[in-house]
């Protein structure tokens, strides 16, 4: 999964207008991101467990989980960013603009991952006592669910159908 998403967005960040300055050869960049995703990886785990994430009883899902929000929202940014931290960290603060920018849509996405993954977490507490409820399988279903969301809504901005259905109703 990781390689397939390395290489797409290697290919679309051609296209991004706004580019990253330096140069950076694949091998550099293959490992800051990969070194990036792990780091990922153990934040979210962390913040799993700081949001009540059982620490040891169910710790192999909740990295499992962790992975997955890493691989969804971190690891294409640092691609698209080349790797460099600190350029990622101080492009979250920018407005986002998904019409033209390939890093603005990635961080769209990875917001609505990140958000559909809190909303799965609400049906855990309810006292239906099914399968599908026990931790982290809805907070999964809902990371997935706020991924493809986010990627809909930026294909749907992209296309300019917007703009046809603001000047068809204006």
């Amino acid at each position: 999964m990781l390689l397939g998403s390395y290489l797409i967005l290697r290919y679309l960040s051609k296209f991004n207008t706004r580019q990253v300055q330096g140069k950076i050869n694949e091998i550099q960049l293959v490992a800051y991101s990969l070194f990036i995703f792990v780091i990922g990886t153990f934040s979210f785990h962390c913040i799993s467990f700081f949001l009540g994430a059982p620490l040891f009883e169910n710790f192999i899902q909740t990295l499992l989980f962790s992975c997955l929000l890493s691989s969804l929202a971190i690891f294409p940014l640092s691609v698209v960013h080349k790797g460099k931290w600190e350029v990622m960290v101080d492009d979250l603060a920018n407005s986002i603009d998904i019409k033209s920018c390939l890093a603005d849509s990635l961080k769209f996405i990875s917001c609505s991952t990140i958000i559909g993954g809190w909303l799965g977490a609400f049906p855990i507490p309810l006292d239906w006592d099914r399968d599908w409820q026990t931790w982290p399988i809805t907070c999964t279903v809902g990371a997935i669910a706020g991924n493809l969301g986010g990627l809909w809504c930026v294909i749907f901005a992209s296309s300019g159908l917007v703009d046809s259905i603001k000047q068809k109703i204006m």
